[in-house]
């Protein structure tokens, strides 16, 4: 399971606000001279509330926000190792770490920073080479959290008028956190590019790599394939 660190307030309070005014996920309500009310499912558990407190009124208290799930990933034509050689990592391609966020939760952004710590941690263990986050699409919150330390971002976009919106947006926050991006054009094959590519160059950038429109790519990925083993769009 995954847990947050969401404010749990004391009998210390005075009502001063000053936690009201310092969250910025809009998570804490106060009516004028009543005591302050915390919405978890707003709460990001960023710890600003009980940081500024005067009175230390605010301590931290672990929620449920969601599981982390582990599977391996093998090469279907590497060796299959038996149970008592499981986790060896020599044996495997990759381990895919999942995070699902608990019905209803509003904030998601805590399910992936808590899901990136758990992956680097199990990187560390394992002498991992890379580490592949696949995000949401759009600029949110939990997108902002995956790319935070990353040392570089693949942005995915499609050759339509909202996927050079949608790039435009995506390369800007990317800028902004300092993470070097690359572009990868999907269905290239599909609509009209010349947007995508226009919006590439503004950013003084190109499409590194075209992905073309494939019922093959399809079936692969619904039978939980990876690209690679279709050797043709490896190169």
């Amino acid at each position: 399971m995954l847990f947050c660190s969401i404010p749990a307030p004391e009998k210390r309070c005075q009502k001063c606000g000053t936690c009201v005014r310092t969250c910025k996920e809009n998570a804490i309500f106060q009516a004028p001279g009543k005591y302050p009310i915390f919405i978890s499912d707003f709460c990001s558990g960023c710890g600003a509330c009980w940081t500024v407190c005067p009175n230390k009124a605010i301590k931290p208290k672990g929620e449920e926000i969601g599981q982390v799930y582990l599977n391996e990933i093998r090469n279907p034509k590497s060796e299959i190792p038996n149970k008592s050689q499981i986790p060896n990592p020599k044996f495997q391609t990759f381990w895919l770490v999942t995070g699902i966020a608990k019905a209803g939760l509003e904030e998601t952004g805590p399910v992936v920073t808590k899901v990136k710590e758990f992956a680097l941690n199990l990187a560390k263990r394992f002498k991992a080479d890379y580490i592949l986050f696949d995000t949401a699409a759009g600029t949110h919150c939990p997108v902002i959290s995956a790319l935070m330390d990353c040392d570089l971002a693949y942005a995915v976009t499609e050759p339509t008028p909202m996927g050079a919106y949608d790039l435009n947006l995506i390369l800007n926050l990317c800028k902004k956190l300092k993470v070097k991006t690359k572009i990868i054009l999907n269905q290239a094959d599909l609509g009209d590019k010349r947007k995508v590519e226009k919006t590439a160059r503004s950013f003084k950038m190109k499409v590194e790599k075209e992905i073309p429109y494939s019922k093959e790519i399809v079936q692969a990925y619904s039978k939980g394939q990876l690209l690679s083993t279709l050797l043709k769009y490896t190169n």
